[in-house]
């Protein structure tokens, strides 16, 4: 069995007052746009099939960005899941707005991005609960890297 899903047509009111062409905003124009971050206009889903949130819903029962599901049901209003992996890894990216009591982090190479470091130590709720990992160019354990800091951020301060 399989079921298609639709986004909305229905346009903001708030949108109606803006100084905006809005003839150029058709249900058609909006239903193509595809980038990353937007959910497609279609959305085809059979049951068996695995999917994952991309968006927290409900952190208690598990249902957080990154949660693999199982579908097990399709209707017209509902789509029904079960929860096969609570999102046991993920990117530091990914964890982005995650709080979290306990954080394993592995760094196989150096955190490359400006901020990086920090978003990943800040994810975790205390000090008790987090774990480092930092392997250098020939595997081997050490206990320390470098946090990537663009100077030119602190040039207006």
């Amino acid at each position: 069995m399989e079921k298609e899903y639709i986004s909305s047509d229905t346009k903001c009111q708030v949108d109606e007052n803006e100084d905006v062409q809005q003839e150029w905003f058709t249900p058609e124009f909006l239903n193509d746009i595809k980038c990353s971050g937007l959910p497609n206009h279609k959305l085809t889903l059979k049951l068996g099939v695995a999917v994952m949130l991309l968006r927290n819903i409900d952190q208690t029962s598990g249902l957080c960005n990154g949660t693999m599901l199982i579908v097990n049901e399709i209707d017209n209003n509902v789509i029904g899941a079960t929860i096969v992996i609570a999102c046991f890894a993920m990117t530091i990216n990914k964890s982005q707005c995650q709080s979290l009591s306990h954080v394993g982090l592995y760094l196989l190479k150096l955190v490359f991005t400006h901020g990086q470091l920090y978003a990943a130590l800040s994810r975790v709720k205390n000090r008790s609960g987090f774990k480092v990992l930092i392997l250098d160019e020939d595997g081997n354990p050490k206990s320390l890297t470098t946090n990537v800091v663009f100077k030119e951020v602190f040039n207006n301060i």
